[in-house]
């Protein structure tokens, strides 16, 4: 990539409101560069125009996955997106990998009262669980997995008792 060359991200060329999405919005990015590579970030309230709130410039370490989750607080006060983009900081001869880039709704989810995994009253998003999640199952709290209900997440904190019910099934990314 060379220098000022963005990936640029909009949402159906309509803006959306952020509170939709209260912690932001996070990437993975891979340099296979030798030396750490200056990206910034930048909204928009709108798909094309000048910039609507602050500049974020982060580093992508040299040669290895680099995660950031960025609440939107660090990118200043707009309440409608129309575009986030990401700008290369320099040049650079070697490549850079983006992966699962997503806007969040609640990055890290934990029990709010004892129920099946599959009710967004069990939990403190108000959402079932998804894949991408990161879960938190509360001490006195008995999180049921019932029988026909399928639970991935990405990681889980066991404080509660997470109880699968025979044809319910469980499958954790990380642990």
């Amino acid at each position: 990539p060379t220098v000022n060359q963005a990936l640029d991200l909009r949402y159906n060329g309509f803006p959306f409101d952020k509170t939709d999405y209260l912690d932001g919005f996070d990437f993975w990015v891979y340099n296979d560069g030798s030396t750490s590579f200056p990206i910034n970030v930048q909204l928009f309230s709108t798909n094309s125009g000048t910039i609507a709130g602050n500049d974020l410039l982060v580093y992508a370490d040299a040669h290895k996955w680099t995660h950031f989750l960025l609440e939107w607080a660090f990118l200043g006060t707009i309440t409608q997106i129309g575009k986030i983009s990401i700008k290369l900081g320099q040049s650079q001869a070697e490549s850079l990998y983006f992966d699962e880039i997503k806007l969040v709704h609640c990055a890290d989810m934990h029990s709010i009262a004892s129920g099946n995994w599959n009710q967004a009253t069990t939990w403190s998003c108000g959402r079932i669980p998804i894949s991408t999640d990161n879960i938190t199952i509360s001490g006195g709290n008995v999180v049921t997995i019932p029988t026909g209900v399928s639970a991935t997440l990405n990681f889980l904190q066991l404080m509660g008792t997470l109880n699968v019910q025979t044809g319910g099934t469980f499958d954790i990314n990380n642990y």
